[in-house]
C-alpha cells in the first residue's frame, strides 16, 4: 500500500513539475467526481423508499458531468490564488513551507520565527476566507447554474436558496483546514489537499445545489 502512495506521489509530482495547471485540473476533476458521486449516493439512499419520486432514485450523470467540468475549470484559478498568498505573505526565508524536511530544529522552534510564521498564516487565512471564499461560492453556484441552463431568475433563485447557508457552513470548517494547509503543505499539494478534505464539503455543496429544482432555463 505504501508503495502505491509513493508511486502516485512521484507520478503527480513529475506531472505537476512539467504541466502544473493541467495536472491540478485533472486531479481536481477526479475529486469532483468522487464528491458528487458520494452526494448522489446519499440522495439515492434517502429516496430509495420514496415511490412518489422515481427520478430521485436514478443516478444523474448530467449532474456529475457539470460538477466535473466545474472541478476541472476551477483548479488552476485556486492554485493562482494560493501562489499569490505565498508571495503576498511570505514565511521567514529560513523556514520554507515548500521544504519541510530541510528545516532545522533550532530554526523551526525559534520563538520569533514561530510568531512571524503564524502572523503570515493568519493573514493568509483571513484574506482567503473573507475574500476568496465568498467569491468561490459565487463561482460555484453561478457556474453550476449556467451549466444547468438557468436564466437570470433561475440563478437568483439558486443564490437565494443556497448561498448564505453555504457561506455560514464554510466559516465553521475552512479556516482550520486552511491554517493546516498554509502551515504544513507545499504549494503543489495545496489544491489537492483542500480538494481531498473538500470531498465531504463538495458533497454537501452538491446536495445543497440539488435542492433547487432545475426548472428555469434560458
Amino acid at each position: 500500500m505504501a508503495n502505491i502512495f509513493v508511486l502516485a506521489n512521484r507520478f503527480y509530482s513529475t506531472n505537476y513539475q512539467n504541466h502544473p495547471s493541467i495536472t491540478l485540473a485533472f486531479t481536481n476533476a477526479g475529486l469532483a467526481i468522487t464528491s458528487d458521486s458520494l452526494a448522489q449516493s446519499i440522495s439515492l439512499l434517502r429516496s430509495k423508499n420514496d415511490s412518489s419520486n422515481l427520478s430521485s432514485q436514478q443516478f444523474d450523470f448530467s449532474r456529475l458531468g457539470r460538477f466535473t467540468i466545474y472541478g476541472f475549470s476551477i483548479a488552476p484559478l485556486v492554485n493562482k490564488w494560493f501562489t499569490f498568498l505565498d508571495k503576498k505573505y511570505p514565511f521567514n526565508t529560513d523556514v520554507k513551507a515548500q521544504q519541510p524536511p530541510l528545516i532545522k530544529q533550532n530554526v523551526l522552534f525559534n520563538k520569533n520565527n514561530l510568531i512571524k510564521q503564524n502572523q503570515m498564516i493568519f493573514k493568509r487565512v483571513l484574506l482567503d476566507q473573507f475574500l476568496f471564499a465568498p467569491f468561490g461560492l459565487c463561482l460555484f453556484f453561478g457556474g453550476i447554474s449556467v451549466l444547468e441552463g438557468r436564466n437570470f431568475e433561475g440563478i437568483k433563485e439558486k443564490f437565494d436558496e443556497t448561498y448564505i447557508s453555504a457561506l455560514k457552513m464554510n466559516y465553521t470548517i475552512w479556516p482550520i483546514v486552511q491554517f493546516v494547509n498554509f502551515r504544513f503543505l507545499p504549494l503543489k499539494y495545496r489544491v489537492p489537499f483542500v480538494s481531498s478534505v473538500g470531498v465531504l464539503w463538495n458533497a454537501y455543496l452538491s446536495l445543497l445545489n440539488s435542492k433547487v429544482p432545475e426548472v428555469s432555463t434560458i
